[in-house]
């Protein structure tokens, strides 16, 4: 943590950035989110070095302004307890201190939430981007297994990372309400609330298509999620049956990563509730790029997880203009509001209620449409980048009072 908090003002500004615990995922949409944005960043911003596994590098913008460092000891595989984790923090503890100097760093963004210390005495940000560490409820869903022992261990980190921290960013309000109680406090601390964007490619011409009657044929539902206990697949493959013995043509199509064991047991369940395929399928992972195309091929989004930091797919569904049922566990209603339909995630006939009432009324599709595209037009990356920028040069930049908000 910075010693001296009466230096006086930097006039330039080195941000370095440690991708090493960032592979796929949120974290990647995030990078590429505020990177993108650098070119207008102020000027005051002088340079990023940003380090990372080759796989992670390949999938960032290049920017003016930004020196990508690979790392190729450091890929592993994705979802695979190994002990890559253990080279990663060695490097952080003993490789990072020096590339920081080397590049003259004045302050160090570790968007993985987990932080070691920078070696130089610079000030260090992290992010408190995984919710899952933080719900008892839902780690015990994994038993007694190595999952949860990652977890527990990740807790751990992460309390003792944003206690050392001179700059902690929270994605929503929700997050800081649960996590914040649990650090010690401090007077030097920054905390600031930056939620993610969404891509403008996901932003619709228009939504009336999306909550017009799909009369000639099924109404066609989508879930965009990894498949994990806590995002409730099976409970959405069992509220799909219920919709159909309620008279109602539908089918769903899920996409996104997976953990083996869970697909497992998914596609176990599919084939028994639906043994010839014709109205509940698994896709597979998909191109990012490929996202927006793929969700306006669709009528409405489902959304079923129980715990969630800033559920980005969820604000992508927003932002495309589709009919959305959610889970009704906090932060979603935060974020969604009055755009979608609400039902408990655990609760299958409550899911299969939700898909009914928005797939047999275009009237409350179109209202809650308007709702969810109005809500999603407050998250860009152009002000997430802009509010992320700022946090950093001003933690960066030493200053004698408390700025707290």
């Amino acid at each position: 943590m910075r010693s001296d908090s009466q230096q006086a003002p930097l006039a330039s500004i080195r941000i370095g950035i440690d991708a090493s615990n960032l592979r796929a995922g949120g974290g990647i949409t995030y990078l590429k989110g505020i990177l993108g944005s650098l070119p207008s960043a102020p000027s005051r911003l002088e340079s990023v070095t940003l380090w990372g596994g080759r796989s992670t590098l390949d999938q960032l913008p290049d920017v003016p302004r930004l020196t990508k460092v690979p790392l190729p000891h450091l890929d592993g595989e994705l979802f695979r307890f190994d002990w890559k984790f253990l080279t990663r923090t060695a490097w952080q503890w003993t490789e990072l201190p020096r590339l920081l100097a080397r590049a003259n760093c004045h302050i160090l963004l570790q968007p993985g939430g987990t932080l070691t210390r920078s070696g130089r005495g610079i000030p260090a940000v992290t992010i408190s981007r995984n919710m899952l560490p933080f719900s008892p409820r839902e780690m015990r869903q994994y038993g007694f297994s190595l999952d949860l022992l990652r977890l527990l261990l990740l807790r751990a980190w992460q309390l003792s990372s944003f206690t050392r921290a001179d700059g902690v960013i929270f994605l929503t309000p929700y997050a800081r309400e649960i996590i914040e109680p649990l650090l010690p406090p401090s007077t030097s601390r920054k905390v600031r609330v930056i939620p993610h964007g969404v891509g403008e490619g996901f932003h619709p011409a228009a939504f009336t298509s999306k909550s017009a009657s799909p009369d000639r044929r099924a109404f066609r539902w989508v879930y965009v999620s990894t498949v994990d206990a806590y995002k409730h697949h099976r409970e959405v493959v069992e509220a799909m049956a219920i919709l159909n013995r309620m008279g109602y043509s539908a089918t769903v199509d899920f996409w996104g990563h997976h953990r083996d064991r869970e697909l497992t047991d998914l596609l176990a369940l599919m084939q028994r509730l639906d043994p010839g395929g014709t109205r509940i399928q698994w896709r597979g992972a998909t191109p990012y790029s490929d996202l927006p195309e793929l969700l306006r091929s669709y009528d409405g989004f489902i959304f079923a997880s129980s715990c969630e930091n800033l559920p980005h797919t969820l604000l992508e569904a927003m932002a495309s203009g589709l009919p959305i049922v959610c889970s009704s566990a906090e932060p979603m209603p935060q974020i969604l509001g009055d755009g979608g339909i609400y039902f408990h995630p655990e609760r299958p006939h409550e899911v299969a209620r939700a898909m009914a009432s928005l797939q047999s009324d275009p009237e409350l599709r179109k209202i809650t449409v308007r709702e969810a595209l109005e809500r999603s037009g407050s998250y860009t990356w152009a002000r997430s980048a802009a509010a992320t920028w700022e946090f950093l040069l001003e933690v960066a930049t030493p200053t004698s009072p408390d700025s707290r908000q």
